[in-house]
């Protein structure tokens, strides 16, 4: 497989995490992301631009506009048929042949539609406690740009931790996927956390 800053690491992550648990991954958390009747936003309305102290990356289509950390790298890059995320990586981030994360920090980010994947993110959000019984690690509530997210993580020391964080927005599931890695994981959460400050909703 070409390198991708599609990080495979999460891929095992979801099959640990979330299997059977929601129709779509999670940290897309389905794994594969093949439930029928899934749509994803398409690459054209990822319109990347250089700010004045890094990449932004505006999606009106969706509603969303994501700020990179200054000096990242931003590129979309197709992970399936017609199936798009969009990476955000460190200068400093390097991968093995797989295209697994083996230094510096990463975020991956998609727009998905879906309704079964709305309603159970919500329902996740309404009663995090009840449903972390469903999975390994635990889910939590996060606040992003005022809205209500889901964030799931799990932690291994060997590879380190994975969180995932779906936000469902009118009619569409904004998600984040994240592996903060032993050696980098004070930098690379103070990293995420701006990252996810950064991010405006409308």
């Amino acid at each position: 497989m070409k390198k991708k800053f599609y990080f495979l690491f999460l891929l095992g992550f979801f099959v640990l995490a979330i299997v059977g648990v929601l129709l779509y991954w999670g940290l897309r958390e389905d794994t594969e992301r093949v439930t029928p009747g899934v749509k994803f936003e398409a690459p054209k309305y990822y319109v990347i631009k250089d700010g004045p102290d890094g990449k932004i990356v505006e999606n009106k289509h969706a509603g969303i506009t994501f700020k990179a950390p200054t000096g990242w790298n931003v590129e979309k890059k197709e992970i399936g048929p017609d199936e798009w995320i969009v990476n955000f990586t460190s200068s400093d981030a390097t991968m093995n042949e797989s295209g697994l994360l083996t230094g510096g920090c990463g975020i991956s980010a998609l727009i998905e539609y879906h309704k079964v994947t709305f309603r159970s993110v919500e329902d996740r959000i309404n009663d995090p406690e009840r449903f972390s019984q469903e999975i390994s690690g635990n889910y939590e509530v996060a606040d992003i740009d005022g809205h209500k997210a889901l964030k799931r993580i799990l932690d291994r020391p060997e590879w380190g931790t994975a969180v995932a964080i779906q936000l469902p927005f009118q009619n569409k599931i904004y998600s984040f996927d994240i592996l903060l890695l032993p050696a980098e994981k004070e930098r690379c959460s103070a990293l995420v956390d701006e990252f996810l400050a950064e991010i405006s909703i409308n």
